[in-house]
């Protein structure tokens, strides 16, 4: 490798400041994904790839995302494609449980090969590309969106492609280096603008402050080696993406491998197809992919934003719902990784409020987003630590003060919940009012002990005696038009305070007298 000389020819190369500021309004990138990759190792770097490129890279946690995309354009004389726009991939991995894809783009007069690897010791994404084509070059398009925002970002060419805001910052860097670098607005001076304003990279602008930025670089022909860091310097992030390039792509490569490899050889469940073997295998690795790495056990629903392409928001799926944690410790578990079934209970005891609910949702750290309740989202821990222990797996984190709080909770505020797992509507839900009962029972058969037990098993009998009354019609127009009796609905919505509503009365407080001295009367 050699930096020194290249890069100063790139400085000499650029000029001037992008015109167009602040850029168009910024969105992410659609939820529709072909993978996600992170490492196994100290790295806190995740990314997604989607229509066959780089999309959202979260960074130094499952709950930041912090770059739109990365893309590339292929382009020679009088041609010039863009490799997502074209759309035409085929994508494939080394074992199911190994999340290294290797994506083949082809168009008419291309071959991209793009191989997409995090590195585990650091927080860098390298990614390995190769151009076939006569009289081609390959420019990779960076859409940063630093402080999980595509406003407020500056971007500039020094020694390499760099962005930052906020106090991250991000540098591109490539083995060979790039020959030519430019940063603009989004949707003025970008790198894709240029070549469809004027056929060809012809900008090389030294940057652009303050807005909806992008970047874009030339590379060599043939094949070149990207590196994509993270840090809260420029140096920093620079440091880190030398040290990875200088380490050795293939290096980098079979640390990668050996580490999902290790993991992969714990998978344990039953299978009686190879079809199905790789299925559970590739699903039971998506979950383990979505645990934060500084907070072990905060999986978030997913690395996505609904409707990225619409908007801003930094929200999103990459938060942690109590509720999805739990299922996905559930997968985990079928999988035999008792471990990392450990770490979500463990998290989830950690984030609970004192009160014995969850919010909603929260960012990996805990801190909140949306703060409704969900009383299901109460249940699913109480359902997870009672499996847990009903497995008699080792090393069970001590969660029984967890459990009896949960339990005290949904006791107290059941079994109506003022949402439904679909966040919109208060009232009755046959799923929730399911998972309070169950867990009720789980909470009172391995938790409690005494007056709360039985307590906590009369309501539970009390409740799921009840669901059909409070859930289940008959006789509707909809009904007889598919000849059924009846059908539950998704939501009972309660009545207001007249009392004045078509359908059931549902109360607040349902089930037998509290005894003195039980778990609902208990004040957390």
């Amino acid at each position: 490798m050699i930096f020194a000389a290249r890069d100063t020819e790139l400085m000499e190369q650029t000029d001037t400041v992008a015109f167009g500021k602040p850029g168009t309004a910024p969105t992410w990138t659609s939820s529709a994904k072909d993978r996600i990759v992170t490492a196994l190792g100290t790295s806190r770097l995740w990314a997604t790839i989607g229509h066959g490129i780089l999309n959202e890279v979260f960074w130094p946690a499952t709950g930041q995302p912090q770059v739109r995309d990365l893309g590339f354009i292929v382009a020679g004389d009088n041609y010039w494609a863009e490799v997502k726009r074209i759309s035409k991939y085929t994508l494939t991995t080394p074992a199911p449980y190994i999340p290294l894809p290797q994506v083949v783009h082809t168009g008419e007069r291309y071959a991209l090969t793009l191989e997409f690897l995090p590195d585990p010791a650091r927080d860098v994404l390298l990614i390995r590309a190769k151009l076939d084509g006569e009289g081609l070059r390959l420019y990779p398009l960076l859409a940063p969106h630093l402080g999980m925002t595509g406003w407020r970002n500056t971007a500039w060419i020094s020694d390499g492609l760099f962005a930052a805001s906020e106090g991250q910052v991000l540098c591109l860097l490539s083995d060979p280096p790039f020959r030519r670098a430019s940063a603009g607005y989004v949707g003025s001076s970008d790198g894709w603008q240029d070549f469809s304003q004027n056929g060809a990279m012809t900008w090389t602008f030294a940057r652009a402050d303050e807005g909806n930025v992008a970047l874009m670089g030339e590379l060599e022909a043939g094949e070149s080696v990207l590196a994509l860091a993270f840090g809260p310097t420029a140096e920093g992030a620079r440091t880190l993406a030398r040290s990875s390039l200088t380490e050795g792509y293939t290096h980098v490569r079979k640390y990668f491998i050996a580490g999902w490899e290790e993991w992969g050889g714990k998978l344990a469940f039953p299978a009686p197809t190879p079809a199905l073997a790789e299925a559970a295998s590739l699903s039971t690795a998506v979950i383990r992919m979505h645990e934060d790495r500084t907070y072990p056990g905060a999986i978030v629903a997913s690395l996505s934003t609904p409707w990225g392409n619409s908007t801003n928001d930094p929200g999103g799926y990459h938060l942690v719902w109590a509720r999805d944690a739990a299922e996905a410790g559930f997968g985990l578990l079928a999988a035999g990784q008792a471990e990392d079934v450990n770490h979500v209970l463990a998290y989830l005891a950690a984030t609970q409020n004192q009160d014995g609910g969850w919010y909603q949702n929260f960012f990996p750290d805990g801190r909140p987003y949306w703060t409704g309740i969900q009383l299901d989202e109460v249940g699913f821990p109480i359902l997870l630590a009672a499996k847990v222990l009903e497995l008699g797996m080792s090393g069970e984190p001590p969660v029984g003060n967890m459990v009896r709080k949960a339990a005290a909770y949904l006791a107290q505020r059941g079994p109506m919940s003022p949402q439904d797992r679909w966040e919109e509507n208060p009232g009755a839900s046959p799923f929730t009012l399911a998972v309070e009962v169950a867990a009720l029972v789980a909470a009172g058969r391995y938790y409690l002990e005494g007056t709360e037990s039985e307590y906590a098993l009369s309501l539970a009998d009390s409740w799921n005696e009840r669901i059909e009354d409070w859930t289940y019609v008959r006789d509707t127009e909809l009904s007889r038009s598919h000849g059924v009796d009846g059908y539950y609905v998704r939501i009972n919505p309660p009545v207001d305070e007249s009392g004045a509503r078509a359908g059931v009365l549902v109360k607040n407080r349902v089930g037998p007298p509290v005894p003195a001295d039980t778990l609902v009367g208990l004040d957390f």
